[in-house]
């Protein structure tokens, strides 16, 4: 399919692969072995400790809505913890995105992995001892391992073309799900486990999770050589610019792009509508007698997350990331208007499932958008940077559903999804519009 003429172009080569050789949209395998043998196995690497992040993070910090109000009792603070973590996370992301600009990619992701083991350590030791301060540190030192843990997209995104790109990252995001059904496989012999022991299953997650991010940390420090860094692809884009390739861009000249525009606000806002729903979605079944349910409804939202990572990237490359932007920002604003009417477990997992499916479709797109317009040697400092806005806007979510629900209840959370979810795709309507006028 050809490109659309609004969207920019980028001449490149592909390991040693001509564009023209994958301009006709080839299958997976085609692309897969179009790679080189080092990049193959970066992507395996990232993929397995993607796989094992998500199965350590996800459903633990996302049920830590419940932990603090089984501490607290105070439905207001049920946001806490996550605001606390996503604030971290931004902080995080932007230096973390500084040293890997320094230090690599290697280093950057197995200490933030590292970081993660510490911290869910004590946060499952201080949530067993009804410890909220404990467990506030706990959690915010796994954000801290998420802020630079969430880079690994822009890793495997840089060690290809332009032309896959999206293919790539998408697929990435797949490892993800791989993740979650690791947790449903062990999660019978977890429960069982923990019950022997007298620990609660929430509780016993944690310190599960430290375990997994422990073998994602040795995965990453033992297994990801060559460092991604040093084999990023070099391209040179059509778009003209204003200073000698060899300078970075200040955020101020980055911002005059306005496909980069777009990507923060398709990437923050994606996230900052998911975050709301997905920490408050188990709460609010618990007050309506489901909290058996809690669980399975957050593997449903991860399902929507990340098992369709691979099409959405092949979307992404066919479609264009405009396009894809769009029916992401569509499946949010359905998410939240389901999520106003719902009350049995089936309505909430169709809400989360449609969520995560939403946030998949901004993100991928988004990340693969911004990644197009940076060169190499500005890459991991500018992404580190777009993290922050991101997980900024998780927080806002975070602490903004909480209070919303406490003072109007879990309906109006629904409402504002929708609200705000409408942005990324008015946002890419009206440019669209610019641009076509431009060309015209």
């Amino acid at each position: 399919m050809a490109k659309s003429r609004f969207y920019p172009t980028v001449c490149s080569r592909l390991e040693g692969v001509s564009v023209q050789t994958i301009a006709g949209r080839p299958n997976l395998q085609s692309i897969w072995q179009s790679l080189s043998d080092p990049v193959r196995r970066n992507l395996i690497v990232l993929f397995v400790a993607q796989a094992l992040a998500t199965s350590a993070t996800t459903v633990s910090t996302t049920l830590s809505s419940i932990i603090i109000f089984n501490i607290t009792g105070a439905e207001s603070l049920s946001g806490l913890p996550s605001t606390i973590n996503f604030f971290v996370s931004a902080i995080t992301a932007y230096w973390a995105g500084r040293i890997m600009q320094i230090k690599g990619r290697r280093f950057g992701l197995g200490w933030g992995y590292a970081i993660g083991v510490l911290g869910a350590i004590i946060a499952a030791t201080m949530a067993l001892e009804k410890n909220l301060i404990g467990f506030l540190i706990g959690g915010a030192l796994v954000g801290a391992s998420n802020g630079a843990i969430q880079q690994a997209k822009y890793a495997a995104g840089e060690m290809v073309s332009s032309n896959v790109r999206g293919t790539v990252i998408g697929a990435l995001v797949t490892g993800s799900a791989f993740g979650s059904v690791l947790s449903w496989v062990v999660a019978p012999l977890v429960q069982g486990f923990a019950k022997s022991q007298g620990i609660p299953t929430i509780e016993f997650g944690w310190y599960l999770g430290a375990f997994w991010l422990l073998l994602g940390a040795l995965l990453l420090f033992f297994g990801l050589r060559p460092d991604p860094s040093t084999l990023a692809v070099k391209e040179i884009s059509t778009i003209p610019r204003e200073i000698p390739n060899t300078s970075s861009r200040s955020w101020a000249e980055l911002l005059k792009i306005p496909d980069m525009r777009l990507a923060l606000v398709s990437m923050g806002l994606g996230q900052m509508v998911m975050v709301g729903l997905m920490v408050l979605m188990p709460l609010h079944a618990k007050h309506l007698g489901h909290e058996e349910s809690a669980t399975g409804l957050i593997s449903v939202h991860v399902l929507g997350m990340f098992a369709f990572g691979w099409l959405t990237g092949r979307l992404v490359d066919t479609w264009g990331r405009k396009l894809v932007i769009q029916l992401g920002a569509a499946q949010l604003m359905l998410a939240g208007f389901v999520a106003v009417f719902a009350t049995r477990p089936l309505e909430m997992g169709f809400s989360l499932f449609v969520l995560g499916l939403g946030w998949n479709f901004c993100s991928v797109a988004g990340s693969t958008l911004l990644t197009d317009h940076l060169e190499s040697h500005e890459r991991a400092r500018v992404q580190g940077s777009a993290e922050l806005v991101v997980w900024l806007s998780a927080a806002i979510g975070a602490l903004g559903g909480g209070l919303i629900v406490g003072a109007f209840g879990f309906p109006v959370i629904g409402w504002v999804a929708l609200g705000v979810g409408a942005l990324p795709m008015l946002a890419t309507w009206v440019l669209v519009r610019q641009q076509h006028k431009n060309v015209a």
